[in-house]
């Protein structure tokens, strides 16, 4: 069964730094070109901005008998880790196997992040999520639990489904994110 994940961070000179990800093509067979032909690598800001202002994240977990178990949510990124809240099947999923996959629902501007979810702890964080939570969404309530997805591996790419030319949009800026040098 996976653990919990570690921060990535490192520490020197007194200052936590985030570290970087390696960056490059996904390994689909699908004649992807080179990280500087088309549109070249997309940038890790479009990725955030887009998990920042999207609406509904879909959530995929395994059930205890392996099939797959996806459900959309609502949730907030900050700090660039999507916090979510789910029900009582998703919570089961979770406590057995913390391995996640979340994505948009776009298929034409596509962003997919996998990893190993964590439950957000201390009441200012919680705080945090609750008001950017409440802003977002205009709710009234506050939730006490959340989960903390932050990327392990993530993905990235436009794919216009009309017009001509689509695959080459595709083939020249499907992007992966890889931290702690996972491949997939």
């Amino acid at each position: 069964m996976p653990t919990a994940t570690k921060r990535r961070t490192t520490k020197g000179a007194g200052a936590t730094r985030v570290r970087k990800p390696v960056v490059d093509r996904p390994n689909i067979p699908y004649g992807l070109r080179g990280p500087k032909e088309g549109m070249g690598l997309l940038p890790w800001s479009r990725v955030s901005e887009r998990m920042r202002h999207s609406y509904i994240y879909w959530v995929a977990t395994t059930r205890k008998d392996g099939r797959p178990h996806s459900i959309p949510v609502w949730g907030v990124w900050l700090d660039e880790t999507c916090y979510f809240s789910n029900g009582a099947l998703t919570a089961r999923n979770l406590a057995r196997d913390p391995r996640v996959s979340v994505h948009l629902e776009s298929g034409e501007d596509v962003v997919i992040i996998e990893g190993v979810v964590e439950i957000a702890t201390g009441k200012a964080l919680i705080k945090r999520i609750n008001d950017a939570y409440s802003e977002k969404y205009l709710w009234k309530g506050t939730q006490d639990e959340w989960y903390a997805l932050r990327p392990r591996i993530a993905f990235a790419w436009l794919c216009p489904s009309a017009g001509m030319g689509a695959e080459s949009v595709y083939a020249g800026s499907a992007t992966r994110w890889r931290w702690g040098g996972r491949s997939s």
